[in-house]
């Protein structure tokens, strides 16, 4: 976050005006929870307008509205209906915010049960920041975790690789993922990355509560998953022939050319 002393003051005159539109646009439908807030706020590109030239800081400030905004779903509170609207104009007034686009997308993906819509949106970070391997490496961990499709998670996992700079671990989940690597000790990684990096302490917790259920299995005193069973019994996944990251880069090229061939025979 960004959000110094004296730029707050900035800030809040200019939500002020917004919010304010929003908040008596509520009180006609007497209703006055953070969602009718959101509800009645204007579309992204009105904000950007609005905020007046200082477009980071008033994402930032929305920033905080939307982890307060979940918060309260996770609370029972209300749903979820205007996350999407609010986590848009957040990277539509700061598109190299990264954490704006890793967030919402697992609560996208996760929360609202829509993985490719939250891998959609990543792929709007990734479209403005292209060095940023952050994004292309959630995208692997929404298809492992959440489609049970190891072949986009790898072709995900290397995209993150081979971006410059990026650490090495991108590329051993590629490597993981590429040999079939037991999918407990695969998991309970890339559930412990997740509980390192989330910004947001519910998805920590649920990252947290993950790893203690992955570790039981691993042990042998707790039951495997239910989710880790569900990738078990998977059909049409990765043969498990499969000896080397270039064979399945070709097979997953394979599947999505023969894919283009059918919709456009459609």
């Amino acid at each position: 976050m960004r959000l110094s002393g004296r730029w707050m003051v900035v800030v809040t005159v200019v939500l002020f005006g917004l919010s304010g539109l929003a908040a008596r646009a509520a009180r006609q439908t007497q209703e006055h929870s953070v969602e009718n807030t959101i509800r009645y706020l204007p579309q992204p590109e009105v904000m950007r307008i609005a905020s007046f030239g200082y477009d980071e800081l008033v994402a930032d400030a929305l920033w905080l509205k939307l982890i307060l905004y979940y918060g309260e779903s996770r609370k029972g509170q209300h749903s979820l209906a205007f996350f999407e609207q609010l986590a848009e104009t957040i990277i539509t007034l700061d598109p190299l915010f990264v954490e704006g686009y890793r967030f919402p997308a697992l609560v996208i993906s996760q929360d609202m049960g829509n993985p490719q819509e939250g891998i959609a949106f990543l792929e709007k970070g990734m479209r403005a920041m292209p060095e940023e391997w952050w994004l292309p490496f959630e995208a692997g961990f929404i298809e492992y975790v959440t489609c049970v499709d190891d072949e986009e998670a790898f072709h995900w996992f290397k995209r993150a690789a081979d971006v410059p700079n990026a650490p090495e671990f991108p590329r051993r989940f590629a490597a993981f993922v590429s040999g079939r690597a037991g999918d407990l000790q695969v998991s309970l990684v890339l559930y412990r990355t997740l509980a390192e990096t989330t910004s947001d302490k519910y998805q920590r917790e649920d990252a947290l509560r993950k790893v203690k259920e992955l570790e039981a299995a691993i042990r042998g005193d707790g039951p495997i998953p239910e989710w880790i069973k569900r990738r078990r019994y998977a059909d049409g996944k990765v043969d498990p022939g499969i000896q080397s990251l270039e064979e399945l880069e070709r097979r997953r090229k394979e599947r999505k050319a023969r894919s283009r061939e059918g919709g456009d025979g459609a």
